[in-house]
């Protein structure tokens, strides 16, 4: 999947297997800073949707 360049696709070199690995590290790695994240946002979006319904 090149266009035309000299450069080679990204992915080439990789099988599904290696792709699948890839992504499963990559989910992997800082999981629990992750989830912290998601948990700040969520209770970030509750309390600003909260606020926003209070003032209806």
């Amino acid at each position: 999947m090149t266009d035309g360049g000299d450069q080679p696709d990204l992915l080439s070199d990789l099988t599904d297997l290696d792709f699948a690995r890839h992504l499963l590290v990559e989910a992997h790695n800082d999981l629990h800073g992750k989830v912290s994240r998601f948990r700040m946002l969520t209770d970030f979006s509750r309390d600003l949707l909260g606020s926003v319904a209070q003032n209806l």
